[in-house]
């Protein structure tokens, strides 16, 4: 049993890793005494009473928060696993058969993207993102170049307008076997790495499932069939 002023990290009390460098003092409550360890940060005891008392306190100087159920003196467990059950079963049967207080009721800002309550806004021009300001040299993991030709150019913004341009041209339909709802993949009519030319030209694409594209490349030799 600690003793009254005995003062600990979070680490010698199993606290969690964003408490385990806090201090920590054994402290009676001040107006009900209850002994319990207490955030002694800077050397000032943060907190002179325990959660009950505490809200008790604040109740007493502002009614109102009495009102929202602050000062009863419950803890958060008391509140909820420690209620009399036949008080909860009288709460179950009092909204039986009651339709929710918010069915029916539109809610326009709930689920509205970030973009459309930010747009025709603009950032100043020291935070406004600029494309290439972190490109080869001017990125602090730049290397001196030592990443492959072929994959630097199917990860271009040139290729991913290429696949979006094949993919609208055939309505997201496999151009093989008539799949829509498979994973689909973007093929070059001629090979990617001779007709270098050719690369971004969407007559040169056409899509393809995911099973069709490894099956033309002889890479999967089952028919497995789309998901």
């Amino acid at each position: 049993m600690p003793s009254i002023g005995e003062v600990k990290t979070g680490l010698e009390l199993d606290k969690p890793f964003s408490r385990r460098y806090h201090k920590y003092i054994y402290h009676a409550c001040i107006d009900c005494g209850l002994e319990r360890w207490t955030t002694f940060d800077g050397g000032v005891i943060q907190s002179l009473r325990c959660k009950s008392c505490e809200n008790r306190f604040k109740a007493k100087h502002n009614p109102a928060l009495y009102k929202l159920g602050v000062g009863s003196g419950l803890t958060y467990e008391e509140k909820t696993w420690l209620k009399d059950p036949k008080y909860l079963e009288k709460q179950r049967l009092a909204r039986l058969g009651k339709p929710s207080g918010n069915k029916g009721k539109k809610h326009p800002e709930m689920g509205r993207h970030l973009s459309e309550t930010t747009k025709g806004e603009r950032r100043s021009p020291k935070t406004e993102f600029k494309k290439g300001q972190f490109a080869k040299e001017k990125h602090p993991m730049w290397k001196g170049g030592i990443t492959e030709e072929n994959h630097l150019a199917r990860c271009s913004v040139e290729f991913k307008e290429w696949r979006k341009k094949v993919f609208e041209r055939d309505n997201y339909t496999c151009q093989e076997c008539g799949a829509t709802k498979s994973y689909l993949h973007p093929h070059h009519i001629k090979e990617f790495a001779i007709y270098k030319e050719l690369r971004y030209d969407a007559n040169n694409g056409i899509t393809l499932c995911k099973n069709c594209h490894l099956r033309l490349h002889g890479l999967l030799k089952d028919i497995v069939p789309n998901a």
